[in-house]
């Protein structure tokens, strides 16, 4: 038993995937993500890092790494070459960007976002997350809205394999 006046505080992002025995010890305190307007008050933050991160400061963190911004870049671009190139050198390009588990989930995240974004062109919505993207949004937006959605639950369904421990 920890000595008295001893608080141990915990963060989970669900609450489901704390164990039972220590939820049923442990006082529920919901936090929820800062706002766009309180990411943007901390200075030097584009528009895609508000959107792209949700309103939780430890991704806004890892946007803003150089090394990050750079591979997200390329990550969009590839994009750009659907059609263009074949399949077999988007597969190596993907594969040369996603040099880990975490980039690899990082790259997929990036993808399903700029799939969204391709769907709320389509729609005339906003905000776009990779508002500084655009073109490479616009360039999926004369794919039928079933294909755009197809497309982003492939990507779900990998994000879930790999974090279940596929090979990437």
């Amino acid at each position: 038993e920890p000595p008295e006046k001893t608080f141990f505080f915990l963060t989970a992002i669900n609450a489901q995937s704390v164990l039972a025995t220590i939820r049923s010890r442990s006082q529920l305190v919901r936090l929820a993500p800062l706002s766009s307007t309180e990411i943007k008050s901390l200075g030097d933050v584009e528009d895609w890092m508000v959107q792209s991160s949700m309103g939780r400061l430890d991704v806004l963190a890892q946007l803003r790494d150089p090394q990050v911004v750079e591979r997200r870049r390329a990550a969009l671009n590839l994009w750009l070459e659907v059609g263009a190139r074949s399949p077999l050198h988007l597969a190596q390009a993907s594969l040369a960007q996603a040099e880990d588990k975490e980039q690899t989930l990082q790259l997929i995240q990036w993808w399903r976002q700029l799939l969204r974004d391709a769907c709320f062109r389509q729609n005339h919505l906003e905000p776009l997350i990779h508002s500084d993207f655009v073109a490479v949004a616009d360039r999926l937006t004369p794919l039928p809205a079933e294909v755009l959605h197809s497309l982003h639950q492939e990507l779900l369904e990998l994000e879930m394999g790999i974090k279940g421990n596929w090979d990437r």
